[in-house]
């Protein structure tokens, strides 16, 4: 709010603005490329975080490894332009089949266009040495990621697993993914002037 005097009248003038916008979220809509990621059909089962602790997961191969052969992509749920390069998350709930054995790395991807053709990398959430229990993992995108996305109805999630170093067998168990933004603006800003009498 800024007083300002023009001669004899103070004037208000007040910057009103739309309250703060909740968020929207880009989840799993349907299975893109499931190679031996089970149980099909792969998207429903990871496409609600507020159900993760519901034993609804799905299951990599044994001892998967980071590269095309054995990941899963989704295509993913269509969200309005935030116009805003603060505020885009990626999350995961995921974990391991057992404690100990070889080290799980997990990855999720966010792409623009299909990852399998010429789609456009956009963010990588990264997480190392998974533990068996259940943990929530998140990745902030910079502005600049967030700017190169121009189309946001084309989006696709990309999750894998990699083991690393020796020991028994694991395999990756991924639970809800999502891809989360400030929601659209629904108004603009407005200039309210008010006289307040008196000098």
């Amino acid at each position: 709010m800024r007083r300002i005097h023009r001669g004899l009248i103070p004037v208000l003038i007040l910057a009103v603005c739309c309250p703060a916008w909740a968020a929207q979220f880009s989840r799993p809509a349907s299975d893109h490329d499931t190679d031996s990621w089970t149980i099909t059909p792969l998207w429903s089962k990871v496409d609600d975080p507020t159900s993760s602790t519901d034993g609804s997961e799905i299951g990599s191969v044994n001892n998967p490894n980071d590269d095309t052969t054995d990941d899963v992509i989704f295509t993913s749920t269509t969200i309005t332009d935030p116009v805003s390069s603060t505020g885009h998350i990626l999350r995961a709930v995921w974990h391991k089949n057992a404690s100990g054995g070889r080290q799980m790395d997990m990855r999720l991807r966010l792409y623009q266009g299909d990852p399998n053709a010429s789609g456009t990398l956009i963010a990588t959430l990264t997480a190392t040495d998974v533990g068996f229990t259940d943990q929530t993992d998140a990745y902030t995108l910079s502005g600049a990621e967030a700017d190169n996305i121009t189309d946001y109805s084309d989006l696709y999630l990309r999750g894998t697993g990699d083991v690393v170093g020796g020991g028994p067998g694991r395999t990756a168990l991924i639970e809800a993914v999502e891809f989360e933004t400030p929601d659209a603006p629904a108004g603009g800003r407005d200039l309210m002037i008010l006289t307040t009498g008196g000098s």
